[in-house]
């Protein structure tokens, strides 16, 4: 499945004359094979449980997804970052209570590479930590 602007972008790799990209993509939007505020909301799903808002995003826009239909599909797909980082932190190492400050750095930097905001880690590895004492 693919952007609007990824179909484009494949039949200009292919020399495709720029009337013939507009009208196919024309056509592939009528009959709705490309559909991209379908593609964007399928994508956060996929990738909703696995990667921050701010990742999911970025790679929207990366595939030429308009901005609005990525904040869109954010709103209405993207579980809360909360519930992501939880699960994250639950599966890389259960308790972040038992982590030297060592490992604690290398989680906090996990996560802040993919693309988590500080507060929300800090807030989340805080809850889980009180919930194991």
């Amino acid at each position: 499945e693919m952007s609007a602007s990824l179909v484009g972008s494949e039949m200009c790799i292919r020399d495709s004359p720029q009337p013939v990209i507009d009208r196919t993509i024309a056509l592939l939007k009528k009959h709705r094979y490309v559909d991209d505020e379908a593609f964007a909301r399928r994508y956060v799903e996929n990738g909703g449980t696995r990667k921050s808002r701010r990742q999911l995003a970025y790679e929207l826009r990366q595939k030429g997804v308009d901005s609005e239909l990525v904040d869109e599909a954010l709103r209405e797909a993207a579980p809360p970052e909360e519930e992501t980082v939880r699960r994250l932190v639950q599966k890389k190492v259960g308790n972040p209570g038992d982590l030297s400050r060592e490992e604690l750095q290398k989680l906090y930097a996990f996560l802040g590479r993919k693309g988590y905001s500080y507060e929300v880690i800090r807030r989340v590895i805080g809850e889980i930590c009180d919930e194991y004492q």
